[in-house]
């Protein structure tokens, strides 16, 4: 639940960066100041979630090398990588929720 609500924000963050991009919104003062404040009260949630991201991409990749044959030195230093990666996914988690709490109601306008 809680990764579905982060990837619909992320998802309204990205449009929210076209929606700037695009010269009608440029041109229009109201729209531009709308979405530029939209996109900045959802930017804290796009960089909890791209960090989640992240940290589970490196998790995996570093599952998949403890699955390989590695000597005594790079087994230690891999588990190290892991058990650090594992931590840091708690705080992740809190400071996703918080950011969702923020917003706890998504209009999506274009």
């Amino acid at each position: 639940m809680l990764l579905d609500r982060l990837q619909s924000l992320a998802d309204r963050y990205e449009k929210l960066s076209e929606l700037l991009c695009d010269p009608d919104v440029a041109s229009d003062s109201k729209k531009l100041r709308d979405y530029s404040k939209e996109q900045s009260d959802l930017q804290p949630a796009f960089e909890a979630y791209a960090e989640y991201k992240n940290v589970m991409e490196e998790l995996e990749a570093a599952k998949m090398m403890q699955a390989e044959k590695l000597d005594d030195e790079m087994k230690e230093m891999v588990k190290m990588e892991i058990e650090d990666l594992s931590s840091r996914r708690p705080s992740w988690r809190r400071r996703s929720a918080s950011c969702c709490c923020l917003r706890t109601r998504m209009t999506i306008r274009t």
